[in-house]
């Protein structure tokens, strides 16, 4: 995190960032904007900001920047022979990014504004779990996915085109 503050504080000089595009190779002029990422493997701390810097989980990002499609199924699960059996009644598919490819405001907004976190995280809903100890009582309050107030997020996002709209 401090690596993050230190290297968008130097970067803040052109002069400075500049030089590093030159040193680099890169024929690029001053970013209007640095925009810092905290990226991990795994998914405990996708949505959390530290120090202002997201965090996001590798396989979303990575996601988000090759394909924008944000992609769920519909599930059902039967018990056959005393055996939970899941079956796929249908895949989803959800654009993300605004226009046909990926472009740096969106990248931007997806990391600064918390695209995918505000959708799942505005889909919890509180409530409190008491358990009785004796004469006294132990109350903890707790969040919970509406998994339908997810959904209806996602499905309110545009639909991924199909092959033959793409070679419109």
């Amino acid at each position: 995190m401090r690596q993050l503050d230190n290297i968008k504080s130097l970067l803040s000089d052109p002069n400075l960032e500049k030089e590093l595009y030159r040193r680099l190779g890169w024929s690029c002029g001053p970013a209007k904007e640095i925009v810092t990422c905290i990226v991990s493997a795994n998914g405990m701390f996708s949505g959390l900001r530290l120090n202002g810097h997201p965090v996001r989980r590798m396989a979303e990002l990575s996601n988000v920047i090759r394909t924008g499609v944000l992609r769920t199924m519909r599930a059902s699960v039967n018990v056959e022979d005393g055996q939970p059996i899941t079956r796929t009644d249908e895949v989803i598919e959800r654009r993300l990014w605004t226009t046909p490819v990926l472009t740096p405001e969106f990248l931007s907004d997806y990391l600064q504004k918390d695209l995918l976190a505000h959708m799942l995280f505005d889909g919890m809903f509180e409530y409190e779990e008491t358990f009785s100890l004796g004469e006294g009582r132990l109350t903890f309050v707790t969040y919970a996915l509406d998994a339908e107030a997810v959904a209806d997020a996602i499905d309110a996002l545009p639909s991924f085109p199909s092959a033959d709209e793409n070679q419109k």
